[in-house]
């Protein structure tokens, strides 16, 4: 996970899951810092504040905020995805968007907190 943000989403941000012990965390302070990061370290999620200088350099894409998507995830130890839609609420950063669930098809809202409740609770030896 990179994160390229200030100090204040970042004390934000360990009140979350995003913070969780076993995720390997990069914490960038400034634009060159992170873009280096998230070309070496290939993270799986990016968090970027764009109010800080220089955010709008690693965000760039065709789609932009307030967009609606459809999308299908296949999250891990489920046999079928997980289809629904959602809303662009951040613009892209290395192809990663900030999206905000509106609605998932059949039980896909059940899914997809099942699998999050799995990820919050403690990882067992």
């Amino acid at each position: 996970m990179l994160i390229y943000a200030g100090s204040d989403l970042e004390s934000d941000l360990r009140r979350t899951l995003f913070w969780r012990e076993d995720l390997e965390r990069y914490v960038a302070e400034r634009v060159d810092e992170a873009r280096m990061l998230a070309l070496s370290a290939e993270p799986h999620v990016v968090v970027v504040d764009l109010d800080l200088p220089g955010a709008d350099q690693l965000v760039d894409s065709p789609l932009h905020a307030g967009d609606d998507v459809s999308l299908s995830l296949l999250l891990p130890a489920m046999d079928d995805p997980v289809e629904g839609r959602a809303r662009v609420v951040r613009q892209p950063v290395e192809e990663r968007l900030g999206l905000r669930f509106e609605a998932f098809s059949g039980n896909g809202d059940a899914r997809i907190r099942e699998f999050l409740a799995a990820l919050a609770s403690p990882s067992r030896p």
